[in-house]
Formats: structure tokens, sequence, C-alpha cells
């Protein structure tokens, strides 16, 4: 069939070669001829190959659209599970048990327009410094220790002859137990709160300093202007002196975290195709970070285990000066921490100050676990949950939800400097 038809197409070749067209209707009519005689091989040869080939892709054609179907009528059905709302993030609150709703607060604070004048002056003058501590969070902030200090490097020397008063109160690490490493170091930076350093001063790089200026309260927004007038005493030189100080801000903080970890049975999960995605915990909005991971969720029953792992993390424009207590809540019903990073407790009586009142609302729902070693940043600690000797009883639902929750404690330092020049006058 292919070969008689295709010999119609030697009809039209030969006309195109051998037909003289001269005038313009000749090449006309001539192009007439050349269309008419192709029309039978289109018709009968190009045409049903092109059928062809259709015909033969069709039930692929056809396949591949009824699976695409299928897989949105699924991603659909996804959207039907309680645990899309994870995904997608548009869960606003996560309830505790037996406790109150937790609200996310936003904390943190900041020195700004620290300012000397003026910033030189003869052996003998005065210079008055200023800075302006300004709250830049949402909520009120209490017990903010704030001044000026003297370059830690520098007021053993010739600075701390220039400027007494911004001197160190005491010298070296002689019996600063917060102050030593692991190794017997001198840390380089401690805490506020130390035995060694009375109740008008603050630690900074091991030594105490004289706090110059108390603030009780700071509500968000506001500023609050400290300023101190110093003498600069003659350190007895021929030459100008420049030295470097210091404006500074610090506080305690306390961090909260909390991380719903869901739990469903195995045969729903497959069933349902339910996905397995990462939970971000709720964190309040200070400048260390406290943070929560347990992996995918939901846990499959079947799972013998999981690792919970706590980390802090500085991501505000200030210093940690001390890390202290990180404690874990862990629903009685998925146990206690295994490993040795957590010491798990049946009460609250390891809590120390206002946590304890909040651990007496929740302690017949959780174990409490404090962490054993020195807290540093960066450092990831796990919690191991044995699901194999605790088993996660559902109630004879698919799944069941628990918060994981976690407190942690730390001093906080925000400093600018500024250089000021005391001049040899002659």
């Amino acid at each position: 069939m292919f070969g008689l038809f295709g010999l119609t197409l030697l009809i039209p070749i030969l006309v195109w070669m051998f037909v003289p067209a001269e005038t313009p209707d000749e090449k006309f009519l001539k192009g007439v001829f050349i269309v008419i005689g192709c029309v039978p091989f289109v018709y009968f040869v190009v045409l049903p190959m092109i059928w062809g080939w259709i015909a033969g892709q069709l039930p692929m054609v056809w396949s591949d659209m009824l699976n695409f179907l299928g897989t949105t009528k699924k991603q659909m059905n996804l959207f039907q599970l309680p645990e899309y709302k994870h995904y997608l993030g548009v869960q606003d609150t996560i309830y505790e048990q037996s406790a109150e709703t937790y609200a996310v607060p936003n904390v943190g604070f900041d020195v700004e327009s620290l300012m000397v004048s003026p910033t030189s002056t003869c052996y003998g003058g005065q210079i008055l410094l200023s800075a302006i501590i300004k709250n830049t969070g949402t909520l009120k902030i209490e017990d903010i220790k704030a001044g000026f200090y003297l370059d830690p490097n520098l007021d053993e020397g010739e600075c701390g002859d220039m400027l007494p008063n911004l001197k160190r109160v005491r010298v070296g690490c002689d019996g600063f137990v917060s102050c030593l490493s692991e190794t017997g170091q001198c840390l380089t930076l401690t805490g506020l709160r130390t035995p060694e350093c009375e109740e008008r001063e603050i630690v900074v790089n091991c030594h105490c300093y004289k706090v110059g200026h108390q603030i009780d309260e700071l509500y968000p927004n506001e500023l609050r202007q400290i300023t101190d007038l110093i003498d600069l005493s003659d350190p007895g030189l021929d030459y100008d002196l420049t030295c470097r100080i210091y404006g500074y801000a610090a506080t305690q903080y306390h961090v909260k975290s909390r991380l719903e970890v869901t739990f469903a049975d195995q045969d729903y999960m497959l069933l349902k195709q339910v996905p397995q995605v990462e939970v971000p915990a709720v964190q309040s909005y200070g400048p260390v970070k406290l943070k929560l991971d347990i992996g995918q969720q939901p846990i499959s029953t079947n799972q013998p285990s999981r690792i919970l792992q706590v980390a802090l993390g500085n991501e505000g424009n200030g210093e940690l000066l001390r890390l202290g207590d990180v404690y874990l809540f862990i629903p009685r019903d998925m146990g206690m921490c295994g490993g040795d990073n957590f010491e798990c407790y049946d009460n609250c009586d390891e809590v120390k100050g206002d946590l304890n009142a909040e651990c007496q609302k929740i302690e017949e729902d959780y174990y409490v676990c404090k962490l054993t070693k020195n807290a540093k940043q960066y450092v990831s600690y796990t919690c191991v949950l044995n699901f194999t000797e605790n088993p996660i009883d559902l109630g004879g639902e698919n799944r069941k939800s628990y918060v994981v929750r976690a407190d942690a404690f730390y001093d906080y330092i925000v400093r600018e400097s500024i250089s000021v020049t005391g001049e040899y006058c002659g």
C-alpha cells in the first residue's frame, strides 16, 4: 500500500522538474498541479502514519494522566489529616498538659549612644561618660545592671592609674571558682552572681567591677540614660595616654522552649500515608535560643527509641556571661532520659527559684530532668527516650500528642566601647 501510493508522489515531482512555467499564470497553475498531486500521498500515507503513532502512545499518556490524578487525590487527602498543620506552620499555640497556655515573649536590650566628653583633657581634669540603655523587645525587663568599666587588659597599668574609679575591684582569678574552667584556667566570661562579688558588683572577665547603675524596670521601647562624671588622675607620665572604656548593660534571662511530640499508630500511618515532618519548637525570643529537636514526626509506635537533642546558641548582639541550670520536663508517658547528660527526678525538689512554682503545677504529669554538665554554647546534649521500656499507649486512638518543655537560665551582657585620651599639659 505504501509503495503504491508512494508512486503518486512521482506525479508532482515530474511536474516540478519538467513542466516549464514562464509567466505568473503558468507558475500558479504549476503550483496547483503540484499540490493536487501531493494530496493522495498525504492522505493515504502521511496521515495513517501519524495516527498509528498516536494510537501507540495513547495508552501510556492515559496511564500517566490517571497516575497524576491519583497522586493529586492522595495529596489532597493529606490536608484532611491533623498532621497537616505542622508542616504548613499554622499552629499558633501549643497547649501544655496540666498547665496554662504558653505565650511567646520577645525580650532584648541594647547599649546606644555611648559618648565621652571631652574626648581628651589634661591629666587631673574630668570627663563625662554617658550611654543610653534601650529596651528593644516587647516585654518589660527587670533588674538591669549598667555602668562603665575600664578595659580589663589595661586597668592594672597606666590606664588604671589614670582612671582608678573604673578599675576592677578585685584583681586576679584567685578564689573565683566560677571563673575557672575544668582545666583550671581563667574563663573569658563568667556570671553576674558569684559568692566572690558583692551585691553591687558584676563579674566580667573573671573580675568584679562596681555596678554604676541599677535599672529596676525598663519597658518596651523605653530609653534610660546613664551618666558618670569621672576624674582623671595624673599617672605621672610626660606623654599623652589613650585608654578604652566600656559601657555595659547586663541582666539575667530565663529562656523557655516547648516542643509538641506526636505519636501515631503504624497501621494508621501506612493507610493514610501520613507524612513525617520536622516540627520546630516554640521558643521565647531572647538573645539565646534553646533548641529542642526529636527528629521527624509523627513517631511510629513501633519505633523502639528516639533521641531528644537540647542545644543553646547566642543569636543576639551581646555576649553570654554565664550559662546556668538547664531543665527538661518529660511527660511521664514517655519515660525518663537515658544517657549521661541528664539526671531525672520524680519531683521538683531539684528545681530552684521561681521555676519551682511552675514545676509544682505539672509535677504529676512530668519527670524533671536536670543537665548534669556545665552548659556550653552550640553543644548538643542528648536525652535518650526508650519506648521499648516505656511503650506509648494511644488509648485506642490513632495518634496522641505530648509537650516536652525545657528551661534554661543565663546571664547576658551588651557592651560598647569608646576611647578617652589623657593629655600631658606640662
